[in-house]
C-alpha cells in the first residue's frame, strides 16, 4: 500500500492506495520519485517477476518488467 502525506509535517494523510494485491507481492521493495510522483519496484514472491508501479495522480499504473539494463 502507498499513503501520501498531505502536509510537510505528516499530520494529515490521504487515503491508502493498494498498489498490488495479486499473490505474494512486495518482496525487495524500492521506491523513488519520477516526474514528481512516487515509483515503486518490487518482486512477486511466487513467480519472482519484477514489477514496477508509477502513481498517476491517485491511480497506480502497474507493469511487469520483462527486461532491464544495468549500467556498468
Amino acid at each position: 500500500m502507498y499513503i501520501k502525506a498531505l502536509d510537510a509535517d505528516g499530520t494529515s494523510w490521504a487515503p491508502p492506495v493498494t498498489v498490488d494485491n495479486d499473490g505474494s507481492v512486495g518482496t525487495y521493495t524500492s521506491m523513488t520519485i519520477v516526474n514528481g510522483e512516487p515509483a515503486i519496484s518490487y518482486i512477486n514472491g511466487i513467480d519472482r517477476d519484477l514489477k514496477y508501479v508509477r502513481m498517476e495522480g491517485t491511480t497506480p499504473s502497474r507493469v511487469q518488467v520483462n527486461w532491464m539494463a544495468v549500467a556498468p
